[in-house]
């Protein structure tokens, strides 16, 4: 005899397998769920950010897809837009995220998403312009000011971009990556001093291409601190 549990009782067990990190199983509780209730969209969101984090992006697109069918969630669109960005579809992402912010204008993470692949593409006017709503509506992580201030120096407007990595750095002061793009914009407003001293601080904290730009850029230091740390590893 097959006992038969109900659907909230489903949702749960995925809901905790899935905060485990189990996602197989996951998906085979979110899949019991649907076939008791086919018509909820918000369970195929469900299973579709479980294929997500397994990186099966192809079948989170398609829970995602029959979501937005049946509800037309701005939560699905937005998941949809993120698996197609991982899916390597950058310019369907761009539309979903766009229908997103047509169901729901306050959808910051939309915004900010959006922003960030416009960047990628070049057009860092909308970048700008997109995370800076992200901004307006509430985000406050670091790496949305990092990647605001990138998008302000590929602009030409170095203040802002040193303005927003300080921002990120407030936020985590261990962004090597904050410490490093502020260095760039420095350079360009012709701040050397404090420019390699920005640098210094991003490799001590393990950015990759620090120590390089700094050996280049920032000669005396480079070489004192050079020896310096070659006599350390004696």
């Amino acid at each position: 005899m097959q006992i038969i549990f109900s659907t909230s009782h489903y949702i749960s067990k995925g809901n905790e397998q899935h905060s485990l990190g189990n996602y197989e199983e996951a998906v085979r509780w979110y899949s019991k769920a649907i076939e008791n209730e086919p018509g909820a969209g918000e369970y195929y969101i469900y299973r579709g950010n479980s294929f997500y984090s397994m990186g099966d992006f192809r079948k989170a697109i398609g829970d995602f897809t029959i979501a937005i069918q049946l509800e037309n969630s701005t939560v699905a669109w937005y998941r949809r837009g993120c698996a197609l960005y991982y899916f390597g579809k950058p310019e369907g992402a761009v539309d979903d995220f766009s229908r997103a912010i047509e169901v729901d204008s306050t959808y910051s993470e939309a915004w900010y998403f959006r922003g960030y692949i416009k960047g990628e593409s070049g057009d860092f006017s909308g970048a700008e312009k997109d995370i800076s709503k992200a901004i307006d509506l509430g985000m406050t992580d670091g790496y949305v000011y990092n990647i605001r201030g990138s998008a302000y120096y590929q602009l030409g407007d170095y203040e802002s971009s040193i303005n927003d990595n300080k921002k990120a750095i407030a936020i985590n002061p261990y962004d090597s990556m904050a410490y490093y793009n502020m260095s760039a914009a420095e350079f360009k407003l012709g701040m050397t001093e404090q420019a390699c001293k920005d640098l210094k601080k991003a490799e001590e904290l393990g950015h990759r291409k620090a120590r390089q730009v700094r050996m280049k850029f920032c000669v005396e230091c480079g070489k004192k601190d050079f020896r310096n740390s070659s006599k350390q590893s004696e």
